[in-house]
């Protein structure tokens, strides 16, 4: 006996993924439909035991039907499904190349699920239907790799076959909880683990006595060779200087400083192996950082927002990998010369300025214009940030010494036992670092 047999049509479980689950579920006319008996006294459903937030592109109706045993078996003859279905859904419809985020959210509700068998009492699911993703974007290396790791003989429905088949379901699992990974930090353990293997990535960090600190700057690819990430470009204005503190930071620290890049024309293992060989990654916002999932456990992400936008999704999902997540939210909105960008920021500052970042998620004009306008990091929040991520890398890693900050007129210098001799340039009045 399973969880599907104790009521008729739907049932709320309750649970920290804010399961719905659903008996004899069908999909005609681009609309979940929950039949019922609509025969003398019978009445619908209450909405709220069956209406669910996980229903993102195609709603979910309660249809009367004269009998709904008899509708069904004349269903069943059209299309049926048997077997449990597990629906991964959203609300707008993806390419070939969506981003990589938007795919983890909606699958890795079905990893929570499966990892917890004994509490939910749910047969496993036959198949995964994606009412919001194309069967071209389930091809690519990323969300296919992760099917094979979270449910690899589970069949996939793709979004044009749920609209060509009007097909009833026997039993349906839907979750509606949002912008979540991740809910136990063991089930982030476990898959990073599984992928760290199918990438032939190293399971334990490595130590500091092997070598220098991976330091990494991601620059956002616009994919012009076969994928980009959705959004557009992210325009950081003051690049360069960003670029020059991490330079020099991590010289004085005797690390190794890399700008990378991936799109989602890179295999999943490519993208794996590079997040997982940086110790610390400093990044602006986009659906790529989903991949700081696959960092080892006491490294560092840094997540550079323009002015206004900020979602707590990759805060969350650092902390739950045991990644220390550092913001960099104090941004403003960079001066430029371009006309039409001038008059969206403008715009923005009179329409926005009485919110504050959180607040801005809520209001869509906000939310959409905040990403794309450019943006000018707060140098002094960067470094204050970035220099603890280094202290906390240090402090985490096998053979690391801890630096040790003091402060030199207008900048931190850091000492610290594996750090070169300071040169000329390199050294403040305190002697900069230790040979």
């Amino acid at each position: 006996m399973s969880a599907f047999d104790a009521f008729e049509l739907s049932t709320q479980v309750g649970d920290a993924w804010q399961l719905t689950l659903y008996n004899s579920l069908c999909f005609d006319h681009r609309r979940w439909q929950l039949l019922y008996s609509a025969g003398s006294g019978k009445h619908p459903p209450r909405r709220e035991t069956y209406v669910s937030a996980g229903f993102e592109r195609f709603p979910i109706k309660a249809v009367g039907t004269g009998n709904r045993t008899e509708t069904l078996a004349e269903r069943r003859r059209a299309c049926w499904a048997e077997g449990v279905t597990f629906v991964a859904d959203l609300k707008h419809a993806g390419g070939p190349t969506m981003g990589i985020a938007h795919f983890a959210k909606r699958i890795l509700r079905l990893w929570g699920i499966l990892r917890h068998p004994e509490a939910y009492n749910l047969p496993a699911p036959s198949r995964v239907v994606f009412p919001a993703t194309s069967a071209a974007h389930l091809k690519h290396s990323w969300p296919s790799a992760m099917l094979k790791l979270i449910a690899p003989t589970t069949a996939r429905v793709a979004a044009e076959e749920l609209m060509r088949s009007r097909c009833c379901y026997e039993h349906v699992i839907v979750s509606s909880r949002s912008n979540t990974y991740f809910v136990r930090k063991e089930d982030a353990e476990e898959l990073r683990t599984r992928a760290h293997r199918l990438a032939a990535v190293a399971e334990a960090p490595r130590a500091c006595a092997d070598g220098r600190l991976n330091i990494c700057y991601f620059k956002r690819s616009e994919g012009k060779s076969g994928g980009k990430w959705e959004g557009g470009e992210r325009l950081i204005v003051n690049l360069k200087e960003v670029l020059l503190e991490m330079e020099t930071a991590t010289r004085r620290v005797g690390g190794t400083l890399r700008v990378v890049s991936a799109n989602s024309s890179h295999t999943f293992e490519h993208q794996v192996g590079l997040f997982s060989s940086c110790d610390i990654m400093v990044s602006v916002h986009g659906s790529h950082n989903a991949n700081l999932m696959w960092m080892h456990g006491g490294s560092a992400f840094m997540e550079l927002n323009p002015h206004l936008f900020y979602y707590s999704s990759y805060k969350e999902l650092a902390e739950v990998s045991g990644v220390l997540y550092l913001p960099s939210r104090r941004n403003s909105i960079a001066h430029t010369t371009n006309n039409a960008l001038a008059a969206k920021a403008a715009r923005f500052k009179k329409d926005f300025a009485h919110l504050d970042d959180a607040h801005c998620q809520d209001v869509s004009a906000c939310r959409n214009l905040a990403r794309n306008l450019p943006t000018m990091i707060n140098m002094t929040d960067f470094a204050h940030n970035f220099e603890r991520g280094i202290q906390h890398v240090h402090a985490s890693r096998d053979g690391c010494s801890t630096p040790t900050r003091v402060f030199s007129g207008a900048s931190w210098l850091t000492s610290s036992s594996r750090a070169p001799r300071a040169t000329a340039e390199s050294a403040g009045p305190l002697g900069g670092g230790r040979a």
